[in-house]
């Protein structure tokens, strides 16, 4: 982060959230550390924007690592996981979405919601790589996409011109 801000940016992507909710950090952790990063960020001038957290929970990993996982499944790449169930998994979501829309709001940071794709994974599968985890080629095209669609006007084009 220090060095995010010694660079001065003119605009700042913020997405740090499913390995928060696969690690079970704590909503109230998550969303002080969150404040504590958009503050500094804000603090440069640059537009901040920040990620909501997507729907996870038919991701095809998280479905692998189930106790009854689907026939066609990829394998489970970790060993003695236990995942909470699906309705869980919502609500650890919802409640870090409710922490990243308070965080932004009280920073000044613009909230991306990536919930607006609904169940990308089950939608649109060649969104997500092989891993069964990670954004696709495309999936990143799609974000990125999201991302471009919320930076102010006038922020895109100075942050574009030559220095």
């Amino acid at each position: 982060m220090d060095e995010a801000v010694r660079l001065e940016p003119d605009i700042v992507t913020v997405w740090l959230n499913v390995n928060d909710v696969i690690e079970r950090v704590p909503e109230d952790a998550y969303e002080a550390d969150l404040r504590t990063m958009l503050g500094a960020l804000t603090t440069t001038g640059a537009a901040v924007l920040v990620a909501s957290t997507p729907r996870i929970d038919s991701l095809p990993v998280y479905l692998a690592c189930r106790p009854d996982p689907p026939p066609d499944a990829l394998d489970c790449p970790a060993d003695d996981v236990s995942l909470p169930p699906p309705d869980d998994v919502r609500a650890l979501v919802a409640g870090y979405n409710e922490a990243i829309d308070r965080a932004a709001t009280g920073s000044g940071a613009i909230v991306v919601d990536l919930q607006d794709f609904g169940d990308a994974p089950t939608l649109h599968p060649e969104w997500i790589s092989s891993d069964g985890f990670h954004p696709s080629t495309r999936g990143a095209e799609v974000i990125a996409g999201a991302f471009a669609r919320r930076v102010p006007a006038g922020i895109a084009e100075a942050a574009a011109a030559p220095r």
